[in-house]
Parts: structure tokens; C-alpha cells; sequence
């Protein structure tokens, strides 16, 4: 089961400016780097942040609730 660790998010909530497009722009423009979020989730966690911003999902308040936004939908994309 895939897991996306803490120190992941917090990477994410700070450059994200706290929307689902420019989470998904973060995350692609992190694909194919040897540091910071592991490759095996970047398309997961894409598809999870496009599939939130589709069906009209708030943006979640703090990087917790961001991680257990992406916690739970990448599980259904492994």
C-alpha cells in the first residue's frame, strides 16, 4: 500500500500556493528528480489532485488534511 510521508507534503504544501492546479504543476515539475517526492507517487498523487479539483473538492486547510486527502486516494490508484 502506498504511503506519502509527511515530510512529502509539507514540501508540497509550501510550494503549492494551496490549489489543486498548481499542486499538480509542483508535482510534475518534481517528476524525474532524484530528491524530494519518490517517482512511484508523483502520477498517483497527480491523478488524485486532478481527480479532487474535478469533482469541486475544497482545498484542504492544512498539510495534514492535505495528507490525508492524498493518503487515501493514492491507495486507490496502487
Amino acid at each position: 500500500m502506498a504511503h506519502v510521508p509527511m515530510d512529502d507534503i509539507n514540501e508540497l504544501w509550501q510550494k503549492s500556493q494551496h490549489n489543486w492546479e498548481n499542486v499538480k504543476q509542483t508535482l510534475q515539475s518534481m517528476k524525474g528528480k532524484s530528491e524530494g517526492i519518490n517517482n512511484n507517487l508523483i502520477e498517483p498523487m497527480i491523478e488524485a489532485a486532478d481527480s479532487c479539483e474535478k469533482s469541486g473538492e475544497n482545498f484542504p486547510n492544512s498539510p495534514q488534511q492535505l495528507s490525508d486527502v492524498f493518503n487515501k486516494k493514492v491507495q486507490n490508484f496502487k
